[in-house]
């Protein structure tokens, strides 16, 4: 039931099912064999569900780079700095546009993560 017997079970999977693909469709040889099925590979491996290793197959076959979840809320710092630009631009100016402080938030999430997209509609 550890997570060692699951990824074992999920490799046998993809690489039956590799190897099965690669085969011709007709073949004459007497070893005609058929790709592992998940809940044969979770059997014999005795891991915990054929779902667990359903999971470990699609994050093997398909990784997302992309974090789950929200993006990262500013820090206080950051927050800080964009608050003394609003007030820094009131006071030397009317009102600052909200490009202006969208262009300063985009700055700091760029310089935290530079793979961040920049801020939405709602921000």
């Amino acid at each position: 039931m550890t997570a060692e017997a699951t990824l074992k079970a999920a490799r046998e999977v993809i690489l039956s099912r590799a190897s099965f693909a690669n085969q011709p469709q007709r073949t004459a040889a007497p070893r005609f064999t058929k790709p592992i099925f998940v809940r044969a590979a979770t059997a014999k491996y005795n891991t915990s569900t054929p779902a667990a290793v359903d999971r470990v197959i699609k994050e093997l076959r398909n990784p997302d780079p992309r974090p789950r979840g929200r993006p990262p809320a500013p820090r206080d710092e950051e927050d800080e700095a964009i608050v003394a630009f609003i007030i820094w631009f009131e006071r030397s100016v009317l009102h600052p546009p909200k490009p202006e402080i969208e262009g300063t938030a985009n700055t700091l999430s760029l310089r935290r993560d530079p793979d961040t997209k920049p801020v939405n509609k709602t921000w």
